[in-house]
């Protein structure tokens, strides 16, 4: 016998699922009027909880693994063994042109310790990368001029070939700059260093301490402290690549990124964005990672993705192929022949 019962006592079981609420009553009333017209009362009540589990399944799922901030896409399909596969997603942030070299604004230059190295006096300066971003400059790149109290200026020399010096974000490097301090006679203190970097404003820094009548100073050591990065986020990444690659071709790697730490999580405001390149090629790229799998990392969690780079027709020969990402110290490179 179909069952008597009103719509009523399908619409209250209907209502038990808070995705009834989007329904409007003419909707709700279809739905529980085909269930009692079609079937008899125990059916009607599978069918009905049926419907609402389907659809309860869909509005819940349509949330899952999405959180706020990460820009919603279509679902992942697994990569090569289990890898979060490449997407053709520009970067959402600008790409230095030579991601390897330091921009004037990019470097914070203040004085540093005051002592002596191999018979000479030394004051040093302390650069620290406060872009955000790996890059490097060459020393010979910082012009510095002391200039003593009385008013005299006396430039600082540079020693010739010095290699360029790496940065991470937030990395800091030591110019030692030495001048002779015994000549027989009182010296005489700059108290003042005039820094510039090329193409950049001076910055003046006061309170030196630079003999300058002893002979002309100049810069003897390069240091970096490798301090900042040990206390930086726990998040390393490693570059698998071939050997070699052709040139004309698509190089295909992965990269891996693996929270270090043991007690804190790495987590991204936004979807991040990453850059690759070829040194020697002039190669330099900005992509945005996949994240239809939430970037975030579990202390000791590691995630590895696929990446893709075009390799110019022409070229040829030992490169290093580079990649970081942006806003964080991760970086890592490797070399690579390209032919």
């Amino acid at each position: 016998m179909p069952d008597p019962r009103p719509n009523s006592d399908i619409e209250e079981l209907l209502r038990r699922r808070d995705w009834v609420e989007d329904l409007s009553p003419v909707d709700l009333d279809r739905l529980a009027g085909r269930a009692r017209r079609r079937v008899q009362w125990p059916t009607a009540i599978v069918a009905a909880a049926a419907v609402v589990a389907i659809l309860g399944g869909i509005v819940g799922g349509a949330s899952l693994l999405r959180r706020p901030g990460h820009p919603a896409q279509p679902a992942a399909s697994s990569g090569s063994g289990g890898t979060v596969p490449w997407v053709n997603t520009p970067a959402s942030e600008v790409s230095p042109a030579t991601p390897s070299d330091c921009q004037p604004g990019d470097l914070q230059i203040a004085l540093g310790s005051v002592g002596v190295w191999q018979g000479q006096s030394l004051q040093v300066l302390d650069v620290t990368n406060t872009s955000g971003m790996p890059c490097s400059f060459p020393p010979q790149a910082l012009s510095v001029t002391a200039t003593t109290p009385a008013g005299r200026q006396v430039g600082v020399d540079q020693a010739a070939n010095q290699d360029a010096v790496a940065l991470s974000a937030g990395q800091t490097a030591h110019v030692g700059i030495g001048a002779p301090a015994d000549c027989g006679s009182a010296p005489t203190i700059a108290r003042t260093l005039e820094v510039k970097m090329a193409g950049g404003a001076a910055h003046s820094l006061d309170k030196a301490w630079l003999p300058v009548n002893c002979g002309r100073p100049s810069v003897v050591q390069v240091s970096v402290d490798t301090a900042a990065s040990a206390a930086s986020e726990p998040l390393t990444v490693t570059v698998h690549a071939p050997a070699a690659a052709t040139a004309g071709s698509t190089l295909r790697f992965t990269v891996t990124l693996t929270d270090t730490s043991t007690s804190e999580s790495v987590k991204f405001a936004d979807c991040p964005s990453y850059y690759m390149g070829l040194k020697a090629a002039q190669v330099d790229e900005g992509y945005q990672l996949n994240c239809d799998v939430n970037p975030d990392l579990a202390p000791g969690e590691s995630r590895t993705y696929e990446m893709q780079m075009a390799v110019p027709d022409g070229a040829a020969g030992s490169d290093v192929l580079t990649w970081y990402l942006g806003g964080h110290a991760a970086t890592d490179s490797v070399p690579i022949d390209v032919h």
